[in-house]
């Protein structure tokens, strides 16, 4: 490429560089003048704006100023004040202006002609014709002169001009022009606003050029289109490199398995969906629960004549119990009373060999009775597990089958012969005059924890009768919330505590009716025993509560038990119950109840709560008594209004 310049006509020589994919354009040579920058030639890429060949700035050259010499005025002629101007663009620097015409030059000593123009004048003139000179306007760089006038006939100056001062320039400013990324800009300055004379020249900024930033690509999905990367100018927003569009991908299927439905669970059919979007393809069905198909009755617990035992039915589909029953204590429906019997001597025996029976001698078929109802007894009473037997007076296979079973319970050689060792053994087992047991049974609120027996009247010391489930709550009562401050009394033990309790409380204090003070002396008589505290109440009556006009809110009660600090028995009309526990369910505080038994104390007004789980208990109900039916308590719609009025609190020893 060859350049020549404009004002010198001298030539340069340049290489173009390969141009590989881009559009080429060339960016025009501009010359410098006086006032303004000029640009070499360049060149850049008309797709991508790419610059190849940077223009470089050409500086302004400024004027080169040449003086306008001034001539001076004449009789006859004007004259000029002194200027300048550029001698390269001819700008003017400095504006000449006229000069007034000067005066004539007379000699007054000889003539009256002119010394200049040789110009006569008329001395005695009257002055009849006027020359009128107009006022001159100064500009910004040259004086200027106010009107005159002269004669004409005699050229005397009849009002003389005056010179005015030159005004001077009036900067306006020229705004800076910003860069674009493809257009130059310039910088600030100014000129005259009369005259437009330029004051301060404005300098070319070079283009900027663009600012490339990514345009990201944008990931296809199943359903809608992509974009590959492209580039934009994050200044004048021109796409530099187009984005282009890519296709959907489309669903990818995959298949949604077969749920079976179970007894309890709903299944699903087969269906399908798209393992990329999620989207559902083929919509999976549901399929019904089966519902539970009722199966066989497991026996957890064989009852026995000491205890009840308990069963499940389960599910045939999936072992799932469906229900749990109480298998009531075995009725004692054999021969038990070996009283009525005689007694074998210390040298009897009796026993089987495998086809007959073998006896001692002087043992007799009453003697045999002794022993077969003795058995009985120890599987009836003590617990010995075994078969019972027949009370005939013949020793056959079930009776050494009982009596290796007695041997055993009792660390007796097994030989089952019941021989002189294994009848002294039963003497000391059972009492030496017969007694029907009268035993209790209370569920202390672990479910299938039960003592044994059934409710039946207790004979008390061998001196008071009474029904312990209408009568003895209290007591009971007692032993469950000591028993469920964490089992401190052993799970064979909670009969007899029940006992010793009951036996001392009925004798001593039921006589006087003084229950209020009962589990204070409980405390004092047996708390060393099974471990427990009732802690110091806080009115006459030995109880916390309403009953003794305090305690309105029973806040003492909840942070025992809230505390985990321990239990409480706790006092409604009429009847005893234990709380052991506090929770909130619901947004409603709750107490855990466990009442001991289903007498109703000879009011209607507590539920008969026989759970053996125990029941939570809402705490506003405690407080103020609402009605019994709606706790599900029971089902009879004339049970009064349930409210604790005294409580005594239970802890550790």
């Amino acid at each position: 490429m060859i350049r020549t310049c404009t004002l010198c006509s001298s030539k340069e020589e340049s290489t173009i560089p390969k141009t590989g994919n881009h559009t080429l354009v060339v960016d025009g040579l501009v010359y410098a003048t006086c006032t303004e920058n000029g640009l070499t030639p360049g060149m850049h890429c008309s797709e991508c704006g790419t610059v190849t060949i940077a223009q470089e700035v050409v500086p302004a050259f400024g004027h080169t100023v040449v003086v306008d010499n001034g001539v001076a005025s004449t009789c006859t002629q004007h004259g000029k004040t002194e200027g300048s101007h550029c001698s390269t663009c001819g700008m003017v620097m400095i504006q000449q202006t006229a000069t007034p015409l000067a005066a004539h030059m007379y000699d007054h000593d000889y003539d009256d002609c002119c010394n200049v123009c040789d110009r006569y004048r008329n001395v005695h003139c009257a002055h009849e014709e006027i020359e009128e000179f107009f006022a001159v306007t100064p500009t910004c760089t040259s004086t200027g002169l106010t009107a005159g006038k002269r004669c004409k006939l005699c050229e005397k100056i009849l009002l003389a001009q005056r010179e005015l001062p030159v005004l001077g320039h009036s900067a306006a400013t020229d705004n800076a022009v910003a860069a674009t990324c493809t257009t130059k800009g310039k910088t600030a300055g100014s000129h005259c606003s009369r005259c437009n004379t330029v004051l301060t020249a404005q300098k070319d900024v070079a283009a900027l050029g663009h600012s490339a930033v990514t345009d990201n690509a944008v990931a296809a999905t199943c359903t809608t289109k992509g974009k590959t990367a492209g580039s934009h100018c994050s200044r004048c927003n021109t796409v530099l490199t187009a984005q282009k569009e890519v296709a959907a991908l489309g669903h990818s299927a995959v298949t949604d398995n077969v749920v079976a439905a179970t007894c309890t669970t709903k299944g699903k059919t087969a269906g399908s969906h798209c393992s990329r979007c999620n989207t559902v393809l083929t919509a999976q069905k549901e399929i019904a629960a089966l519902g539970h198909s009722a199966g066989q009755w497991i026996v957890d617990k064989a009852a026995t004549t000491m205890q009840t035992g308990s069963r499940r039915q389960v599910c045939a589909t999936c072992g799932i119990t469906l229900r749990r029953e109480t298998i009531p204590v075995v009725t004692v429906s054999y021969d038990t009373n070996y009283a009525a019997y005689n007694q074998p001597e210390s040298n009897d025996f009796a026993r089987w060999d495998g086809s007959k029976e073998v006896k001692g001698s002087g043992t007799v078929a009453d003697e045999v009775k002794w022993i077969q109802a003795a058995l009985n007894y120890c599987i009836a009473y003590k617990g010995l597990n075994a078969t019972p037997v027949t009370v005939d007076g013949t020793f056959d296979a079930s009776c050494k089958a009982a009596t290796l079973a007695f041997q055993k319970a009792n660390g007796l050689d097994q030989d089952g012969s019941f021989g002189p060792n294994t009848i002294a053994k039963m003497k000391t087992v059972v009492p030496s005059t017969f007694e029907q047991q009268n035993i209790i049974q209370y569920n202390t609120s672990k479910t299938g924890d039960f003592l044994t027996g059934s409710w039946a009247t207790y004979r008390g010391s061998g001196k008071y009768d009474d029904t312990i489930s209408s009568s003895g709550c209290g007591i009971v009562a007692l032993v469950s919330a000591v028993y469920n401050l964490g089992d401190t009394i052993e799970k064979d033990k909670v009969g007899t505590a029940i006992k010793d309790v009951f036996d001392w409380a009925y004798g001593k204090y039921w006589i006087d009716y003084t229950k209020w003070t009962l589990f204070a002396a409980s405390d004092e008589k047996f708390g060393d025993k099974y471990g427990f505290n009732v802690l110091e109440t806080n009115n006459t009556y030995g109880c916390y509560g309403q009953y003794g006009k305090v305690d309105t809110d029973l806040s003492h009660l909840v942070s025992h038990l809230k505390n985990n600090k321990g239990t409480a028995v706790v006092h409604v009309y009429g009847h005893f119950m234990a709380a052991v526990d506090y929770r909130v369910f619901n947004e409603k505080e709750q107490i855990l109840i466990f009442d001991p038994g289903p007498g109703d104390m000879g009011s209607s007004k507590r539920g008969g709560l026989t759970k053996a789980e125990g029941s939570w208990i809402d705490l506003d109900v405690l407080k103020n008594g609402k009605t019994a039916s709606k706790l599900n308590w029971s089902t009879s719609s004339s049970l009064e209004n349930i409210e604790i009025d005294g409580y005594w609190l239970i802890s550790k020893k």
